[in-house]
């Protein structure tokens, strides 16, 4: 038995946390979700307070006019970046490969998500 994974959704589309969280039951049921987030400010909350193992994070935050790599400078710049991060975004400009590599994500899926890469990114968390 694999052991769990504990994980948010940073997500600032609502519907899209339970099509996440659908995929995540059927290709890896040992990812827990422990937080849902819907806007930057809260995902920085909820991932000092309950130090999750893995992010799937967004890029665009329209309605803060910001993006997830602020987030993660923020939490570089306190030195509470310590999990793991899988990208899922819609926006697939060569720039955010760049820069999220630059912030140690493991995987970088593009909206709409492919389960089997969805569960190869999971591998790797295991790993």
């Amino acid at each position: 038995m694999q052991n769990n994974i504990n994980a948010i959704i940073v997500e600032d589309v609502k519907k899209f946390h339970a099509v996440i969280e659908t995929f995540l039951n059927e290709v890896a049921p040992q990812v827990k979700i422990i937080g849902n987030a819907t806007s930057l400010v809260e995902a920085k909350e909820f991932i000092l307070k309950l130090s999750p193992q893995l992010v799937f994070l967004d890029i665009q935050f329209d309605a803060e006019g910001k993006t997830a790599f602020d987030l993660l400078k923020d939490l570089s710049d306190l030195n509470k970046l310590d999990f793991q991060i899988i990208i899922i975004t819609a926006f697939n400009q060569n720039e955010y490969y760049e820069e999220a590599f630059n912030y140690g994500a493991l995987h970088f899926l593009t909206k709409p998500i492919d389960k089997v890469k969805l569960k190869n990114a999971i591998n790797r968390v295991s790993q």
